[in-house]
């Protein structure tokens, strides 16, 4: 069984070539908000069959080299393409002080299924600026993150798109995140008590 499913989200149907060994979906979908994005997301991991996914945007190039899964979490650093150029941002270990100096970390990332639906579904698939990492940050943090300086994603990132316009905006909903933090946690633990819920991944 296939461990991975590269996610492409496009207004119309898109297909692609993946790597050996690793599954797709292209979710049909638009949204002109991060909201309607997070909400679409959610709505594809329904979808997906593997017990981890990542998003590849549809003008983003597949990276050359995936990680094992493990975690919650695996992410590396990221490759960051504007006009041509490309820039790698490098990612630390993860820790909580780390992403909130860094909330775009988790950008591209690989993540677990199973644990960022329930994340989704215990606290809502909308959060402070709906900005789908502050999703990851909470798997993180219940199931590990794993840094790979291996993993390379590419971030096509070109201007006056959503998560380019997102990048000033994001701090004030990072305040947010941060300032009630405890209390997602125990939204996220009481759901999982309340449908019995135990990842097996």
């Amino acid at each position: 069984m296939n461990k991975i499913t590269i996610l492409t989200r496009s207004k119309e149907p898109f297909i692609r070539e993946v790597p050996v060994g690793m599954s797709y979906l292209n979710y049909v979908s638009t949204f002109t908000t991060a909201s309607e994005a997070n909400t679409n997301i959610r709505k594809a991991l329904d979808l997906i069959e593997t017990p981890y996914m990542a998003i590849v945007d549809s003008d983003d190039d597949i990276p050359g080299f995936f990680p094992e899964p493990q975690k919650g979490i695996i992410y590396g650093d990221n490759r960051v393409r504007q006009n041509g150029i490309i820039e790698i941002r490098k990612n630390p270990e993860f820790t909580t002080d780390e992403f909130y100096k860094n909330p775009f970390m988790f950008h591209k990332a690989i993540v677990n299924v199973a644990e960022l639906k329930v994340v989704m579904d215990a606290i809502g698939p909308q959060l402070p600026h709906n900005f789908y990492s502050f999703h990851y940050y909470f798997v993180a943090i219940t199931m590990g993150a794993y840094y790979d300086p291996m993993f390379q994603p590419i971030w096509e990132k070109k201007p006056g798109s959503l998560w380019s316009k997102l990048d000033h905006g994001i701090w004030t909903g990072l305040k947010v995140i941060k300032a009630q933090q405890g209390d997602y946690l125990k939204k996220i633990a009481r759901y999982k008590k309340e449908i019995g819920y135990v990842n097996e991944t």
